[in-house]
Parts: structure tokens; sequence; C-alpha cells
């Protein structure tokens, strides 16, 4: 799911990628794609993230946390980073 062969392979990749873009290292756009993926689902799932706590869990509002997504996605579209439906 995600990308990810496992939660345990979802953790230690994360992890890697973490570290990549903290550190402004170059991403595949495997990674890339992964980075996004976890992202939409940790902060928009009710099921599998904060959902309708995340303004809790991340401190900003739904708008904020909208603005900023919407963001990331067209920076990572527009730069060719990221993959439609390549790991899912």
């Amino acid at each position: 799911m995600m990308g990810f062969e496992s939660i345990a392979d979802l953790f230690r990749e994360g992890q890697r990628i973490a570290e990549l873009i903290w550190t402004g290292q170059p991403l595949t756009a495997r990674d890339w794609t992964r980075a996004l993926v976890a992202t939409e689902f940790v902060w928009a799932s009710e099921v599998y993230g904060a959902g309708l706590d995340s303004i809790y869990t991340f401190g900003y509002s739904d708008a904020e946390a909208v603005a900023f997504l919407r963001s990331a996605q067209r920076k990572l579209r527009h730069a060719g980073a990221i993959r439609r439906s390549s790991i899912i």
C-alpha cells in the first residue's frame, strides 16, 4: 500500500526519505510519489491518519494544511517528480 511493501518497509523507507528531504538530497520519482501519498494519507485520512483531528496533530487549520498540500502537489507535478497511479 502507498508504494511500500509492508508496515516495516513504510517506517524504514519513510525514515530514509524524510532524511533525504530534510538534508536537501535528491529523491527519485518513486520516492517523491511515496512521500506525497504518505503525507496525503497521514493528514487527510480519517481511517489511516489524523483526519478530523489533524489540527491537534499538526497544529494547522484545514485551510492552511490544504494550501500547503496543494502547493506541494503542484510543485511536484510541475517538476515531473511524481508519477500518477504508478505505485498504488
